[in-house]
Order: C-alpha cells, then structure tokens, then sequence
C-alpha cells in the first residue's frame, strides 16, 4: 500500500485542498512553512493521537518543555483552530479533518481504502487574557474500497475561505456517498486495528490491539529525524520490544470498576425483578377477579337481553293480533255499512212504492184521524177529572156525609184517589151553600 493523496481541510495553517502523493515525495521549504504539518497530519492518521505513541512535531524534539524557541507546543487542538503564539486563524472554533487515501502498489491485489480523522474543536478566552482550546469531539472512520474526495468535507468554498461540512454530520454525509463507512467515535483501538488490517489487505484479515499499537510506534518511529540503524534493529526495538502494559493495566482497571458497577446495577435489577413479580402477581389476581366480574356482568347482560327480546317477541305477536282483531272488524263495520246501506236504499225503494199505492194512503190518513181522536178524547178526560175534583172538594167540606156512607171506605178508583188531598176550605166562605140537616140518603 501507498499513499495516494492526503485531503487537509482547516489543519493548522495549511491551505485547505487535496495534495497528491506518489512513489516518492520530497517535503522542502524554510522553517515554518508547514513541512511539519503534512509529517504531523500523516502520523495523526496513523497512530490516530493516541497517547504516548503519537509525538506532534517530534522533529523540533518539543517533548521535553512547553515552550521552545518562543513557540507553543503543537497539539490536536491547536492544528484545529490554527493556534501559533497566542494568535488563532479560527477563534471561533473549527471543523477539522485529515484524510488518507491508500492505494495497493504495482503488483498488490488489495483494494483501495480511505482514513478519516474528523476533530471538532472550541476555543474560549481572549487574546488579551489568554487563550484556551479544546477537543469537544473526535471521530474515526474507514472506507474500505472508497477514494474519498476534497468535496466531501467542504459545505462551500469562496476564494480561499471555506466552510467545512460539521463533523455531527459527516457520517450521514459519507454513508449518501459510499456504501461502506465504519465509524469509531473516540475508540481509537478498533480504528488502528481496522486501519492496518486494511492495509494487510482487509477482508477478514484481524489486527490485534498490541500489534496494531506496535506498528504505530514503528511508523512513529521511522520518521522521526533520528538516526536508525538498521531496520532489524528497529524491529527489534520498536516492533519486537517489551511491551508496556501501563495502558492495558489502567484499561482493566476502568474495566474492574465497570464490574463492579454492572454488578451493584445486577443486584439492583434482581430486587427490581422480585418486585416486579410480587406486582405480577397482584396484577394477575386483578385481572382474574376484573375477568370474572366482567364475565357474571355480561351473563347477566346478556340474559337482560334474552329477555327483552322475548319481550319485544310477545308484544309484536300481541301487536299483530290486534292488527288482526282490528282488520276483522273493519272488515265487519265494512260489511255492516254496506248492509245498512243496501237497507236503506231498499226502505227507500219500498216507501216511494207505498206513496204511490191507495191503500198505504188510507192506512196513512186513518193512522192521522186515530191519532187525532185521541188526543181529543185526552183533552175531554182531562177536563171532566177537572170538574170532578171541584166537584168532590165541594161535597168533602160542606155537605155532611150520609149515614149510610159513614163508617165505609169509599170504592177506589183512579178518578177518587187525588180527592182526599184537596183542602177541606177549598171554597171562599160567600159561595158556601146552605147546610141542609138532611139524615136520609
């Protein structure tokens, strides 16, 4: 593998562009103008920073102070902003990256692969006051079998200022361009294992964590401006030499600290799993007593129901009878007005037949004169019971009774019975006949 072309956008102050590599590249200029850059980017993208491996700068040898030479010491944060003596090329921040793109040599069969670095970095104070610069987000990304481009990483450029796409959103921004992107987002193990197992030719090739570490402290190592005698003793120093674990001992010891956390968080779950099951079984009892409940009060819904529909049977039968029953009558009144009609019509037939015939006049006219002498006969009656009245009154308060009358009751007859209760003084004084002392009858 080669290094095809390194992609530098807002690093340091480096002209944000693509810058091509081939079999041999020669770095020249006077101090200052960057060579030291390009070297830093590179050994950025192979040891991914990380601690004791990654040295910025190593060849100025500013390890050893924090100054030299009137210069502040470079670190990721300063190439992110462009920080050189106090003075920031970005003081409000910066989206920064630094890509690789490998490419197999002649005679190679692996597949062509891209390294990404994108570092988000904050600047606060002033320049009176001094200022102060932090990593607030670094990510990692591999894309085996992509060439990566400038335009990938930029929103819009004019002139030579740019706007770099916000490093939230260059995962998205990859995965819309190129099929495969692995991310590794401040995991800087997996991104040096993946890295150097694509350049032993990817696949499902693997890298172990302290042979990855170890190829990153040679390239460290190899271009460094020291003195190398050989390359077998640089393998033997570098690659073949006595491991540090002070890393691998404070990584377990974070991972100690992680068990017995997960193992507090386990005890925590399993008093939460026994109550939750005291409150299943409280919820089950609900819910079988709530069933039962429901089911006495849908049976006897549903028996209501039974018998309002039984209900609702008897009264449309009733309702049809009747309809019936009212249907026979109307047919009978029907039947009755048609009779009644025809009666009429033949007592009208039959009476104008009997004004025309002479006998049904007669009958007629004697019918009159009967009913005229009886009332005539009537009246006569009336007027003789009149006169006997007067007549009984008179005989009652001034005659004496004969003795051959005295002693006896008087014969009843209709015509008598209204004489006992006309008043004995009926007659004025004046018309009073005179009393005769007469003893016969």
């Amino acid at each position: 593998m080669k290094l095809e072309k390194l992609i530098l956008v807002n690093w340091g102050f480096v002209v944000s562009r693509e810058y091509p590599f081939g079999h041999t590249t020669l770095l020249s200029g006077s101090t200052g103008v960057g060579k030291s850059s390009f070297q830093d980017a590179i050994q950025l993208v192979m040891t991914g920073g990380k601690q004791h491996i990654n040295v910025f700068n190593s060849a100025q040898d500013e390890s050893g102070a924090s100054r030299a030479g009137g210069k502040v010491r470079r670190t990721l944060a300063s190439y992110a902003v462009g920080m050189r003596d106090n003075l920031c090329v970005r003081p409000y921040g910066s989206h920064t990256y630094v890509v690789a793109v490998f490419a197999p040599d002649a005679g190679e069969s692996a597949e062509p692969f891209s390294a990404v670095v994108a570092v988000e970095a904050a600047v606060s104070g002033t320049r009176e006051q001094g200022r102060s610069v932090d990593v607030a987000r670094k990510l990692y990304f591999v894309l085996p079998g992509s060439r990566v481009m400038e335009a990938d990483f930029i929103e819009s450029r004019k002139g030579n200022s740019i706007t770099a796409v916000k490093v939230e959103d260059i995962y998205h921004r990859l995965r819309q361009r190129y099929p495969r992107v692995l991310p590794f987002e401040n995991s800087i193990e997996d991104y040096l294992c993946k890295l150097y197992a694509e350049f032993r030719g990817g696949g499902k090739t693997l890298v172990g964590p302290r042979e990855a570490e170890g190829a990153a402290r040679a390239f460290v190592q190899s271009i460094a401006r020291k003195t190398v005698g050989s390359v077998d003793e640089l393998i033997r120093e570098q690659v073949l030499a006595e491991p540090d674990f002070s890393d691998q001992i404070g990584h377990i010891a974070s991972l100690m600290q992680n068990v017995q956390r997960l193992r507090k968080i386990a005890t925590e779950l399993l008093a939460c799993r026994e109550r939750l099951a005291v409150l299943k079984a409280h919820a089950d009892a609900f819910l079988t007593a709530f069933e039962e409940a429901m089911e006495a009060e849908l049976g006897e819904a549903l028996r209501r129901q039974q018998d309002v529909e039984e209900e609702i049977q008897r009264l449309e039968a009733c309702r049809r009878l009747a309809l019936a029953d009212v249907e026979k009558q109307q047919a009978l009144a029907d039947r009755h007005a048609q009779a009644l009609k025809r009666a009429t019509e033949l007592h009208g037939t039959a009476k104008g037949r009997l004004n025309g015939n002479p006998v049904a006049q007669d009958r007629e006219r004697l019918s009159r004169e009967i009913a005229a002498a009886t009332d005539g006969r009537s009246r006569i009656a009336l007027d003789v019971l009149a006169a006997l009245t007067g007549l009984r009154g008179y005989w009652t308060n001034w005659l004496p009774w004969p003795n051959c009358l005295q002693g006896r009751r008087l014969p009843t007859h209709p015509m008598w019975s209204g004489w006992s209760s006309m008043p004995r003084q009926s007659m004025p004084p004046t018309a009073r006949p005179p009393r005769v002392n007469s003893r016969r009858c």
